[in-house]
């Protein structure tokens, strides 16, 4: 047995002075992994992105989970130099990758009356596929919450 976590961290980043925005996370936790179940180990987490018009204003917004290790196409928590390959998806089927064509960011679209604001929850779908015969310990990876508006 061993755990597994994810952190999420948020950072927002802002070209429009006609809305503000700001994000914010809580990470996706797998628990214990036995690397001998036949049953992938699934867990969840969420993304907030809240935003206020100051003005009339359409919003456009894409949402980067930016891992420090793999790539959004295999995704890596490590315990020392040992590997445990897990991915996060959009959908709760966990049928489609937290990225775009270039591996990275999901984009949304929307628009804001002034003075008004919007909050988004978006659930994160972790999954470490089952079968992962990795020694004991805590292995952990952390992913930057990129919002870009």
């Amino acid at each position: 047995m061993l755990g597994a976590s994810l952190a999420l961290f948020a950072a927002a980043v802002s070209a429009r002075a006609q809305v503000a925005c700001s994000v914010s996370s809580t990470g996706v936790d797998f628990g214990r992994y036995d690397g001998t179940s036949r049953v992938p180990d699934d867990a969840t987490g969420s993304i907030t992105v809240v935003c206020t018009a100051h003005g009339p204003s359409a919003l456009a917004y894409s949402i980067g989970l930016i891992g420090t290790q793999g790539s959004a196409a295999e995704r890596v928590m490590n315990f020392a130099a040992r590997r445990l390959i897990y991915q996060l998806y959009r959908d709760p089927a966990r049928t489609e990758l937290w990225a775009d064509a270039a591996g990275q960011t999901v984009s949304f679209a929307g628009s804001l009356a002034a003075g008004h604001a919007s909050v988004q929850h978006f659930t994160v779908y972790g999954r470490i596929p089952a079968r992962q015969i990795v020694a004991p310990g805590t292995y952990q990876d952390q992913v930057v919450v990129a919002l870009t508006y």
